[in-house]
């Protein structure tokens, strides 16, 4: 990304203003490892948000993605588990060289 000119921030759970952060990129790749920490009040209609990490809330397995609250924002969200693999990277990479 940084060899076509793309602007490439990298935050942590700790990082102040994380929600500024979020709202402002076009891509969010997630792998905090913790549940539901982008939430779709963080995010821009477009934005493409690939979530890779996954922890347990409540006994069960879940992304870092509040897949709920992402249900009425108008971006393109990979589920987890299971939404990350070789499609979701081949097209992530596909649409970010055009």
């Amino acid at each position: 990304l940084l060899y076509r000119n793309h602007t490439v921030v990298f935050c942590h759970t700790q990082t102040e203003n994380l929600e500024e952060y979020c709202r402002s990129a076009d891509v969010i790749v997630s792998f905090a490892g913790c549940p539901n920490l982008i939430t779709g009040n963080m995010v821009k209609d477009g934005a493409v948000i690939v979530s890779v990490g996954c922890g347990f809330k409540d006994g069960k397995l879940c992304g870092d993605i509040d897949m709920d609250s992402m249900r009425s924002r108008d971006v393109l969200v990979t589920s987890t588990p299971g939404g990350v693999g070789l499609v979701t990277t081949a097209l992530l990479f596909e649409s970010l060289a055009n």
